[in-house]
């Protein structure tokens, strides 16, 4: 399979101003921006266009009778560079164009049978210009777009659903997952952050070796489901199970700001009444009423977090027509 696309993308800053409203309703100008600057504070276009062919190629063939899959590709991608407007005393931020290499290998088959299904592969991802943000007083004094330089991720995936005791249980199915990412920052210097120490904000870090923020080392999930024939219709059962290995959020690494090794439990009940098209499910989520973070931005003076949903139940009636 030989492919490819070509991108011719523009992108520009219309205007970029910033003004003072006093409590009459009085406007002065401060600042109106006629140019953008770069990762090294020279001024810049306020408009630039990125473009270029990226091809793909992938070989797969199917070696074995029961139709399994092996294939092989590499890919390469670019996002278009960007402006940040959002930066209340300085002009607006140009960030480089991301471009990424992607290699992979992988397989799909069954067997037991037919009763077992596999999908697996091995990646890796190599990243030039990698596009971050932060936000700092300092910088603009509001949500700010960096260049991280270099990053690298490889790792591998799977995912399993297989029919457990078919000869015994009809509709008893076991679904697994798992992923090992090794993703790191291999050259980033000059990098805008928070110092770990002092707290202070600088451009001047280097971050060449740190892991890249919000990327985990090992995720998984596993459930189990169950579908019996009751009079009315079918009842499905569903337990399930999910494990993060723990992030970080800044690329400081600095553990204050990360997201600590977390689990969370479900389950759910749902019955089907086939003639009337009712279902009734009984579901809950994080059952053990784990603590964790969904998202977190690192400020001048702490974090801003939200929070994931503790332990929630519910029951839920659907009808279709």
């Amino acid at each position: 399979t030989l492919g490819g696309r070509y991108q011719n993308e523009f992108r520009g800053v219309v205007e970029s101003r910033t003004s003072l409203r006093t409590l009459d309703g009085d406007t002065t100008p401060l600042f109106n921006w006629t140019e953008a600057r770069d990762q090294d504070d020279n001024p810049y276009p306020l408009e630039d266009t990125t473009k270029g062919f990226k091809p793909k190629f992938a070989i797969d063939f199917t070696p074995f009778e029961n139709e399994t899959l092996i294939y092989a590709s590499y890919q390469e991608a670019v996002k278009a560079h960007s402006y940040n407007a959002f930066a209340f005393y300085l002009p607006p931020a140009f960030v480089e164009a991301e471009e990424t290499i992607a290699y992979e290998i992988g397989i799909k088959t069954n067997f037991f049978e037919g009763t077992t299904a596999l999908n697996a592969a091995v990646f890796r991802y190599e990243i030039e210009n990698l596009q971050t943000q932060s936000i700092s007083l300092t910088n603009g004094g509001a949500l700010s777009l960096d260049t991280a330089g270099n990053a690298e991720s490889e790792g591998f995936e799977f995912d399993l659903k297989s029919q457990i005791f078919p000869s015994i249980f009809d509709g008893l199915v076991l679904s697994l997952n798992a992923a090992y990412i090794d993703a790191v920052y291999t050259e980033y210097q000059d990098g805008a952050g928070h110092d770990p120490e002092t707290g202070i904000f600088t451009q001047n870090n280097d971050f060449t070796g740190n892991r890249v923020t919000r990327s985990p080392e090992w995720t998984g999930s596993a459930a189990i489901a169950n579908t019996w024939m009751v009079p009315g219709g079918p009842l499905e059962t569903t337990l399930n199970y999910y494990y993060n290995s723990g992030f970080f959020y800044a690329a400081t690494n600095d553990p204050r700001y990360s997201q600590p090794q977390y689990e969370v439990w479900g389950a759910h009940v749902s019955y089907l009444h086939e003639n009337s098209n009712l279902r009734l499910t009984l579901s809950g989520q994080n059952l053990k009423d784990k603590f964790y973070t969904a998202g977190m931005l690192k400020l001048d003076f702490g974090a801003l977090a939200s929070l994931a949903p503790r332990r929630t139940v519910g029951l839920r009636l659907d009808y279709e027509f």
